[in-house]
This record gives C-alpha cells, sequence and structure tokens, in this order.
C-alpha cells in the first residue's frame, strides 16, 4: 500500500497547489483578513517549504580529472537578488510546473501501485486456498 499512499499523498499535495492562488485570492477577498502573503521568500515562519538553488557550473578535459569553474562573477549578491526576482515573477507558473509534475508521477506510480495491490490479492487469495483445507 505504500505506491497507493504515495499516490494519494500526490494527487492532494498537487490539488493544494493548484488551487491556492484562486483560493488565496477569494480568502484575502473577505473584509476581515488584513495580513496575508503568498509567494517564495515572503514570510519563513510560514513556510510549506525551502529549496536552496545555486548555479553551478565546471568543465574538464579528457584524461585530466581536473575540472574548472565556467561561469565567474564578481557581484554574486547582485546575481543573487535578480535570480531571487526573477524566480518570484514567475510565481504562478512555477507552483502550476509544480502541481503538474505532482499529478505526472502520481501517473507514473499507478502502475506500480497496481502490481502492489494485486501482490496483496494473491497473498489474501492464498490464505482463502489454505483456509479451506
Amino acid at each position: 500500500m505504500e505506491k497507493v499512499n504515495k499516490i494519494k499523498q500526490l494527487l492532494a499535495d498537487a490539488e493544494t497547489l493548484s488551487t491556492a492562488q484562486k483560493r488565496f485570492k477569494e480568502l484575502i477577498s473577505e473584509g476581515s483578513v488584513d495580513k496575508y502573503c503568498l509567494g517564495f521568500n515572503k514570510d519563513s515562519r510560514f513556510s510549506a517549504g525551502k529549496v536552496t538553488i545555486s548555479l553551478d557550473s565546471k568543465y574538464g578535459y579528457f584524461g585530466n580529472s581536473d575540472s574548472y569553474q565556467f561561469i565567474w562573477l564578481k557581484d554574486k549578491e547582485t546575481f543573487e537578488k535578480h535570480l531571487e526576482a526573477a524566480i518570484r515573477a514567475r510565481f504562478s507558473e512555477i507552483i502550476q510546473d509544480v502541481a503538474n509534475r505532482m499529478y505526472n508521477e502520481a501517473v507514473q506510480l499507478k502502475q506500480e501501485a497496481e502490481k502492489e495491490l494485486r501482490d496483496y490479492l494473491e497473498i489474501i487469495e492464498s490464505l482463502k486456498e489454505r483456509s479451506n483445507i
């Protein structure tokens, strides 16, 4: 049942993310809501998850175990500020993409879950046969 439970969790989380913006807009349109935020790096006290992102670049040559950094930035702080701004600007697109990827993972797990369930049913059937002896 592990795969089935994973599918249930993926579908529930994907649905939560897919509908979050609409539900949030409805919530904040109520007259009694005076504190709110929805987005990346808004208020970590209410975080649904955290990811660290780095821009990594390297190259190396055949026959040599050395690797070299490809991108060198003079001002990493400015890059980080603009990377965060670019990610924030694409909040809706990113959240929907995450939800879609969760749905897709659930679909991929479906076959594995079906096999798992068939295996459980075989065990149950074998018990039924033994109890009739």
